[in-house]
């Protein structure tokens, strides 16, 4: 008996799973799985919302060009007008 004190102790692993960590793991494993799950419809979701924010500055860009050209159009024609007025003096 006096030789197994005086000996250091060896590591030493149980075998058995007490159902406590058996819960556990498992309550992790499921929180981990929807989270990642509630993670991709939001990413989805995101994707959606940026296409259709992109679509929409597109026809305001394609907009805000036609009003450009028929702003420029207009001043080209105020500006043969005035240069006309001025031929006539």
């Amino acid at each position: 008996m006096a030789d197994n004190t005086n000996q250091p102790q060896r590591f030493h692993i149980e075998r058995s799973i007490s159902f406590g960590h058996l819960l556990t793991t498992l309550t992790l494993i499921v929180g981990a799985t929807i989270f990642f799950v509630r993670q991709e419809t939001q990413i989805e979701v995101l994707k959606t919302n940026v296409a259709a924010i992109e679509n929409r500055i597109n026809r305001e860009t394609m907009r805000t060009d036609s009003a450009l050209s028929e702003i420029r159009s207009a001043l080209r024609r105020i500006e043969d007008k005035i240069d006309r007025k001025e031929d006539r003096k």
